[in-house]
């Protein structure tokens, strides 16, 4: 159980990231 919370924290973790460096593409592309 502990495992599979952390799996899910690192999940979220990246899933963050991913969604952060999108929109950060998004605003350098408009420039």
């Amino acid at each position: 159980m502990v495992l599979y919370l952390d799996h899910l924290w690192q999940k979220a973790i990246f899933g963050l990231e991913f969604d952060m460096l999108d929109e950060y593409n998004d605003v350098t592309a408009n420039y």
